[in-house]
């Protein structure tokens, strides 16, 4: 139940601030006074995009606020909504939801908390039924129609089951178009297979890579290496005694010689010399060694060069680093084995689309039937609601044909309607007449109230184009409804005002120059000159507003 509705700076509302209760509450006004606002800022609060035009003119940001009271038929479905925002109330069975309005940007609110639009908007269907009779086109449409039938049937399994399939049933069908998406051409697959082969026949190894460069380098300097470590030991020592060793030798034989005229120096000379001669002998024998373990192979060479060209080549094609190149190969290796399987793993997914298809279909001809055996006395239903508000010899009929599948199953749904005794019944979307419709609608509404737990219902002149009897028992209808509810009405007919448990009166007047809207509860009298009013009377009328009471006094039997 809305509690209180603050309104500032919206329209011609400069700021305004409502309390309402329960029960039928009315809005009366002339034209232009600015009943709409009211009903449009409810929208707002109900998650509906604000336009930047309600803003009054010359202010920056609007704002609309409402204290609800959480009924328990919806409390468990409001806190569930809560909980996925982490708001926290301290009042299980109230909310406060706010809108600001600016001209850059809307921020929303529940209980302080900021919130995005979608949340406004679930809450709003779990509080709000809204219907203007500038909405007259939607109760046509078939997709409407399917929605009042689901809502008169309630929750079922039958109807999860079947949303339940069809997603199963379509997520498999875009799996399919997905992998038929990947699968390589013929030329694309021929690419890839020549890639891989390449890729596989280079046997590319990390370990290989790193040692491949050194040995090519070890390699390819064999013969410089030979030749230089050859004359190394030329010149220590060779045939010609022309080497260092030969020669120290010599100066050996010349110390020792020293020595027999000079023992003490000689020797010593004699003892380094000798040294130095082991050295170098030692020196010689790794020279001719070294030069002994240089292989000079060129096949080697050749191969070495060969491998460094195809890590070079193979690396310049599929990537920078050999890392990279691994990482392609698995890549392609993926897509070549899933070409190689495709078949198989296309027909294994086609049967299971099948299966999933079966499924959808079983649980949809299900829900078929139940929604025949819900359209048939929804159809009683609203035929005996509609003899309530004078159509006595009318006739409605709910037809359920084929439809293409969606997740609400494979039917489409045709309400059919003749107004006139004798008449066919129409699509209601041939009905011309919008009073026709209207009642219609409400009397569609007064079915769903019984079975749906939705506490407010909001009729933006339903009654229009409307009068005479036909008034009166749309007005007996709106007082019903409003018994177990909360219910706002927008009207100009008087017989409705006079129905109403509560009354407000919207006017327009001029302060500083400016045009200014208010709203305001109305006393008892003040009710019966405002049903004096709209029935054409002069305001201080006796004879006007003695009719006015008797109009109040017939909703009290």
């Amino acid at each position: 139940m809305l509690k209180n509705l603050y309104i500032k700076n919206i329209a011609l509302v400069d700021q305004q601030n409502i309390d309402f209760d329960q029960g039928l509450n009315i809005i009366t006004g002339e034209t232009g006074a600015g009943k709409s606002v009211i009903m449009g800022s409810m929208r707002l609060l109900m998650g509906q995009r604000a336009e930047k035009s309600l803003i009054r003119s010359g202010e920056q940001k609007a704002e609309i606020s409402a204290i609800l009271e959480i009924p328990s038929e919806i409390q468990e479905k409001i806190l569930s909504v809560l909980e996925e925002q982490e708001i926290e109330i301290e009042e299980k069975n109230e909310l406060i939801l706010r809108r600001v309005i600016s001209q850059s940007n809307s921020r929303n609110f529940i209980n302080s908390t900021p919130v995005p639009l979608q949340v406004l908007k679930q809450i709003g269907e779990q509080f709000i039924d809204i219907f203007s009779a500038g909405e007259q086109h939607s109760l046509a449409d078939s997709s409407q129609q399917l929605s009042i039938l689901d809502r008169f049937m309630g929750g079922t399994n039958e109807l999860k089951n079947t949303k339940k399939a069809f997603a199963t049933w379509k997520a498999l069908r875009q799996k399919l178009e997905e992998m038929a998406q990947q699968f390589p051409s013929k030329g694309e697959l021929e690419i890839l297979r020549f890639q891989h082969n390449e890729i596989i026949e280079a046997k590319l190894k990390a370990d290989e890579e790193a040692t491949l460069y050194d040995q090519y380098s070890s390699a390819a300097s064999g013969q410089e290496r030979m030749e230089l470590a050859q004359q190394l030991s030329y010149s220590f020592e060779n045939e010609h005694n022309t080497g260092t060793i030969s020669s120290l030798r010599l100066c050996l034989a010349n110390a020792q010689d020293l020595a027999r005229l000079d023992k003490k120096s000689g020797s010593e000379f004699a003892e380094r010399i000798e040294s130095l001669l082991a050295e170098l002998c030692d020196m010689h024998m790794d020279f001719e060694n070294y030069t002994s373990e240089i292989v000079l192979d060129p096949k080697e060479l050749e191969y070495l060069e060969e491998r460094m060209q195809t890590y070079n080549s193979i690396k310049r094609k599929y990537g920078t680093e050999l890392e990279e190149v691994l990482n392609y190969l698995k890549e392609i290796t993926e897509k070549i084995d899933l070409a190689d399987n495709f078949d198989s793993e296309y027909s294994k997914l086609e049967e299971e689309i099948a299966q999933a298809k079966k499924s959808f279909l079983d649980n949809a001809k299900k829900l078929r039937l139940k929604r025949k055996k819900a359209a048939k006395n929804l159809a009683i239903d609203i035929s005996t609601e509609l003899k309530e508000l004078e159509f006595l010899n009318s006739e409605f009929d709910i037809q359920v044909k084929d439809n293409k599948a969606s997740s609400k199953g494979i039917d489409l749904i045709e309400f059919r309607f003749s107004p006139n005794k004798g008449e066919p019944a129409k699509l209601l979307s041939d009905i011309a007449s919008s009073g026709e419709i209207s009642r219609v609608m409400l009397a569609v509404k007064s079915i769903l109230a019984k079975v749906d737990s939705i506490p407010m219902l909001i009729f933006d002149e339903i009654d229009a184009n409307i009068g005479g009897i036909t008034a009166s028992k749309v007005a007996h209808k709106l007082k019903k409804l409003g018994q177990n509810r909360q219910l706002f009405c927008v009207t100009h007919l008087p017989q409705v005002a006079a129905a109403g448990d509560f009354h407000y009166l919207v006017q327009k007047s001029e302060i500083k120059q400016r045009s200014v809207s208010s709203i305001s509860s109305l006393e008892q009298d003040e009710k019966t000159q405002e049903i004096g009013r709209m029935l054409g009377g002069e305001s201080n009328s006796k004879l006007v507003y003695e009719h006015a009471k008797e109009l109040q006094a017939s909703f009290k039997k």
